[in-house]
């Protein structure tokens, strides 16, 4: 079997998507890439993104992995690597502090890559990152002159999206509706529900495709409401206020459970106060205090702000040579 330079594993759709900016940048300095999710390809260098129970790092060299999510596997943090094992790679690639510290306090070396971790950032901010760095003040302002909420929770369950949006949608602000896109599943039919319901009813509600990137809206969105999924720190890592209902339900068991947020950078709070936490967040001065507030939980944010998938080639193409 042929063994090619460099490949990356992704297990599904929103995975590949997150390594595009990689791929992109990889390409860009006239490195070949091959994307294989059937996992079959054979490489000197591996990049896997999936749980780790769908990847198979012993088809290459050199296995790398890297996290498809911000918050993943956060209902067992801080014993991550107690469910997803590492210890069959030869690094790992971490956003940011609170990853970091979270491993280096896991107590099985076993677990952990065989050459430590790496980290270099969330290549999926980069386009938000630089657009932040042409006007620093910007996230202090509302983007679209008046308060914009972006609604992206995880799952769509016991219609949240009409309860979201008879509770705000009155308000003097714009609501962008973005729902998780997944592979075969049934998820994807209660949210073309929930769009048939409310499209066309109000003239500040803007639906969304659910392949939307989540930075293409982020970066119009001065608040995001969620129920446990990780936008809501992708959010708050670019300045949003990130909001998690704390009495939304998860379907993923039987019964359904209540979110599981460990994010310290995320306010939670019951449905029932939403509509007036977002009422306050419409006055600049109170917003600009909550924006500060978020931007405090410094670990959270990731280095190579705007750089990270140079940083990620980088790093790949190194690896690549030392396999030569």
């Amino acid at each position: 079997m042929k063994t090619t330079d460099f490949c990356a594993y992704p297990t599904d759709w929103n995975e590949e998507q997150s390594l595009q900016p990689i791929l992109r940048e990889m390409q860009a300095r006239g490195i070949a890439t091959e994307v294989d999710r059937s996992m079959s390809v054979k490489s000197k260098v591996g990049l896997f993104i999936g749980h780790q129970e769908g990847n198979r790092p012993a088809l290459s060299n050199c296995p790398i992995v890297m996290l498809h999510d911000l918050g993943q596997a956060h209902n067992v943090w801080p014993r991550f690597w107690r469910k997803e094992s590492w210890g069959d790679y030869d690094y790992g690639l971490v956003p940011n502090r609170m990853w970091q510290q979270m491993h280096d306090n896991f107590e099985d070396p076993r677990r952990k890559p065989r050459h430590g971790l790496r980290m270099l950032g969330w290549p999926k901010s980069d386009d938000a990152y630089q657009r932040i760095a042409k006007s620093p003040e910007s996230i202090f302002r509302f983007k679209n002159g008046r308060l914009s909420v972006l609604y992206a929770p995880s799952w769509e369950f016991n219609n949240q999206q009409d309860q979201f949006l008879q509770a705000l949608a009155d308000l003097p602000i714009y609501i962008f509706i973005k729902q998780q896109y997944y592979e075969k599943m049934g998820h994807n039919k209660r949210v073309e529900e929930m769009a048939d319901l409310h499209r066309n009813r109000w003239h500040n509600v803007i639906l969304l495709d659910s392949k939307t990137r989540i930075f293409d809206v982020l970066k119009y969105t001065d608040c995001i409401v969620s129920d446990e999924s990780s936008t809501l720190v992708e959010g708050a890592m670019i300045g949003c206020v990130p909001v998690g209902i704390s009495d939304w339900k998860i379907p993923d068991t039987q019964p359904p459970r209540a979110p599981s947020v460990p994010f310290s950078c995320v306010q939670q709070m019951p449905m029932a106060q939403l509509r007036n936490f977002i009422l306050q967040l419409t006055n600049e001065s109170f917003f600009e205090q909550q924006v500060k507030k978020t931007l405090a939980f410094e670990d959270y944010y990731p280095p190579n702000q705007g750089e990270a998938a140079s940083a990620f080639a980088q790093f790949l193409h190194e690896r690549i040579i030392e396999q030569q």
